[in-house]
């Protein structure tokens, strides 16, 4: 089939990410930067996070001393940047669908970074995952934000829940609701870890996720920054205190993709640069490097 809409819609860039690249036929992992940030509703910014996750990736040593692996174990290609039209939401998402089904038709795993968080609705479409697994400190279950705009940052995950199903997301570091979806979560077997609870009751935690997700054979991974404590990663597009320190982040990971059957996407959202001189540009692109180690 090869990548038609690949080369149509997505053009090189450089740095690519960690300097070690395997071209796109030998490839596992094929890396899509997606520069969007137009449904931004606090802090804009989040178009320049491909490129700085990419300029850190370079700095960085890159070393996992949880499998002992390096960037240049990993099999990785860096497309470059999907050709985003920015204030136009559904074309960008119609875009990166087609990207994803090029990817997908080659065997290949989608690496997304961001870029918003509405870019994840367009690989969910396409790779139908039976569990899609977030890391977020907001749910994302609003049906409108702003009012009267059903297709945003905050109303992803309530537009993924109409395709796979509400119950098919298992949300991690999240702990910022509005009422609006407290009262849709509040009678439905969602399955929600908090920071609090996930530090506390990390074996059970992890027990539950494993439960959840054992007969799963198709499985996403997203991750918005902002699960993460401002502390440790202040350049994000809305930092809700609280959060997830970077250990546990990687601890959680590393646990679930030991018993995934099959992880067929991966997204990293939610970098907004401007807001700090660079440290969550780098602890991105640690992420990165670590679940695709794990993978």
């Amino acid at each position: 089939m090869g990548y038609e809409f690949l080369d149509l819609y997505v053009s090189p860039v450089k740095p690519s990410f960690s300097g070690f690249d395997v071209g796109r036929d030998k490839a596992k992992f094929i890396i899509i930067g997606v520069p969007f940030d137009s449904t931004t509703s606090q802090r804009p910014g989040t178009r320049f996070g491909p490129k700085a996750i990419r300029e850190a990736s370079v700095g960085l040593e890159g070393y996992s001393l949880r499998t002992n692996k390096f960037p240049e174990d990993l099999m990785i290609h860096d497309a470059g940047d999907l050709s985003v039209l920015h204030g136009d939401l559904r074309e960008t998402q119609r875009r990166l669908e087609n990207v994803i089904n090029d990817i997908k038709s080659e065997n290949k795993i989608p690496v997304i970074i961001g870029g918003e968080h509405s870019i994840t609705l367009a690989p969910v479409r396409i790779l139908k995952p039976e569990i899609l697994i977030v890391f977020d400190a907001h749910l994302d279950l609003r049906n409108e934000w702003p009012p009267g705009v059903k297709n945003s940052h905050a109303t992803v995950m309530r537009r993924i829940s109409e395709y796979i199903g509400l119950n098919n997301i298992i949300f991690i570091g999240s702990r910022a609701y509005s009422k609006e979806e407290y009262e849709l979560i509040r009678n439905r077997k969602v399955l929600i870890l908090n920071p609090k609870y996930l530090e506390t009751n990390f074996e059970e935690s992890i027990h539950t996720i494993k439960e959840r997700i054992h007969d799963a054979n198709n499985i996403y991974i997203s991750i918005d920054l902002d699960a993460l404590d401002p502390s440790q990663a202040p350049g994000v597009g809305d930092p809700e205190p609280e959060g997830l320190s970077l250990t546990m982040l990687l601890d959680t990971l590393n646990e679930i993709i030991k018993f995934a059957k099959n992880i067929n996407g991966i997204d990293l959202v939610e970098l907004s640069p401007p807001y700090d001189p660079g440290f969550t540009a780098h602890v991105a692109a640690k992420i990165l490097f670590e679940i695709l180690s794990y993978i």
